[in-house]
């Protein structure tokens, strides 16, 4: 494909936007990251100093066993609940670098065939939907990666990569990527319009859902955040490439083919779709 096409590809609205949009959150992510560790640790300090010296004020009027048990269940709650707060800004952000770009035909369909008045409307509703439903993923994501925090990295990395692979190979996962082309039908106006542009946000997030539940939990298992964030982007961009190629018929085939990517560029897939739909 020349060079030309995919520049004329990247600058459709509203994919800059999104693209835009995408890196601030990849930087939120980039600083967040390396910060958070490093505040957690202090804040666990802080926590467990504040409480040992409450403690040590209740031990003058109490004895040691009510005082070890004043101490021991507020530090513990304080930090799991700092914990699953940072885990889901953290998901939120991954869900907005990640997954926006992959929005960007429909988002332009809602444009396309909506009142200019309702423009925003739509979008702010469509993209408002599919967030919230990919945060209910993220809370048990979230409970996940609780469950399986004393077991050792490398075994949850190991069970992880063959969950992965079985269900990129599996007909849900194409199944899914194939709906992820439906576009909704939308009313002129009013409530309809507004239920149409939710109904279609909520099918679009639910077979992006079963298309790349698998490779958005994958490295959030990884106990390491420059790895984590090493296989976040590639995740991404193999994402992006799959949104982009033709519907395929369901069963089952060997995981991350090369060959797409070979097919997507030979076909020029992009330039006409994105002709069709402009």
């Amino acid at each position: 494909m020349a060079l030309s096409s995919y520049i004329r590809f990247l600058s459709q609205p509203p994919l800059p936007i999104l693209l835009l949009i995408s890196a601030v959150a990849w930087g939120l992510l980039w600083a967040g990251g390396h910060n958070h560790e490093a505040h957690l640790n202090q804040q666990s300090e802080e926590v467990i100093h504040q409480h040992h010296q409450e403690a040590s004020a209740v031990a003058e009027q109490h004895n040691h066993h009510h005082s070890a048990h004043v101490e021991k269940a507020p530090v513990e709650q304080q930090l799991f609940g700092w914990q699953v707060l940072s885990q889901l800004m953290g998901w939120t952000l991954m869900i907005v670098a990640m997954m926006f770009p992959l929005l960007h035909n429909a988002i332009r369909h809602i444009w396309q065939r909506s009142l200019p008045r309702l423009r925003f409307i739509g979008v702010a509703l469509f993209c408002t939907v599919y967030l919230m439903l990919w945060m209910t993923i993220g809370v048990l994501c979230n409970l996940l990666l609780v469950f399986v925090q004393p077991v050792a990295n490398w075994l949850v990395l190991s069970v992880g990569l063959l969950i992965l692979l079985i269900w990129q190979s599996s007909p849900l996962k194409q199944w899914g990527l194939n709906y992820c082309h439906y576009t909704q039908r939308l009313a002129l106006s009013g409530l309809a319009y507004c239920n149409d542009c939710i109904r279609y946000a909520v099918k679009k997030s639910f077979w992006c859902i079963v298309s790349c539940w698998h490779l958005m939990v994958y490295p959030m298992l990884f106990d390491s955040f420059s790895l984590m964030f090493g296989a976040m982007m590639l995740v991404c961009v193999w994402m992006f490439i799959e949104q982009h190629l033709s519907p395929r018929a369901t069963h089952w085939s060997w995981p991350f083919r090369p060959e797409l990517l070979t097919e997507l560029i030979k076909r020029r897939e992009v330039a006409p779709q994105l002709a069709s739909s402009g």
